[in-house]
C-alpha cells in the first residue's frame, strides 16, 4: 500500500508545462541559429556574384570574337547603341545564372589618327560596358546604369580597324 501511495504523490508534467518549456527552448535557440542563417545567405549571394563574374568573362570573350569576325556593325559601336545580352548564349555559358538579364554597349575612348582618310587603318581604344540586373523583368537602361547596381562590368579593348 505504501508503494501505491508513493506513486500517486509523484507529480507529472502537464501538457501546458511541456509546451511552455518547448517555446522557451525555441526562443533561446533562435539567437544561436540566426548568425548561421545570415552567413548562409551571404555565401549564396557571393556565389551568385562569382558565377556572374565568370559568365561575364566568357561573354566578353564571345563579344571580342564577334568584333574580330565583324559581326557587330561598326555604326552601333560609334553611336554607342545599347544592345541586349543574348540570354540563350549566356545560359549556355553558365547555366547557374539564369536569373540575370543584361545589356551592353561600346564607348570609343580614343582613336588614332583623329582624322584619317577612308580606307586607311585606324586604332581605337574601346570600353565595353556590361550591365546586369537580377530577375527576368524588363528594365530601362537607367535602372541598369544606376550607380548602385553592383553588377556593372567594364572591359577595355584595343581595336585596329582596317
Amino acid at each position: 500500500m505504501q508503494v501505491f501511495l508513493n506513486r500517486k504523490r509523484k507529480k507529472t508534467f502537464t501538457l501546458l508545462e511541456v509546451l511552455i518549456s518547448f517555446v522557451l527552448v525555441s526562443f533561446c535557440m533562435l539567437p544561436l541559429i540566426y548568425p548561421h542563417v545570415a552567413i548562409l545567405k551571404e555565401q549564396h549571394k557571393f556565389l551568385r556574384k562569382i558565377q556572374l563574374d565568370h559568365a561575364v568573362n566568357l561573354y566578353s570573350g564571345h563579344l571580342i570574337e564577334k568584333l574580330h569576325k565583324s559581326e557587330i556593325p561598326w555604326y552601333m559601336i560609334e553611336e554607342g547603341k545599347v544592345m541586349n545580352v543574348d540570354e540563350e548564349l549566356l545560359q549556355q555559358l553558365s547555366p547557374e545564372i539564369a536569373a540575370f538579364k543584361g545589356v551592353y554597349s561600346f564607348e570609343i575612348l580614343k582613336s588614332k589618327p583623329k582624322k584619317a582618310e577612308s580606307g586607311s587603318p585606324k586604332a581605337y581604344l574601346l570600353k565595353l560596358r556590361l550591365y546586369f540586373l537580377a530577375g527576368k523583368d524588363e528594365h530601362s537602361f537607367a535602372e541598369y546604369s544606376d550607380k548602385k547596381n553592383p553588377y556593372q562590368y567594364d572591359v577595355d579593348l584595343f581595336v585596329r580597324r582596317l
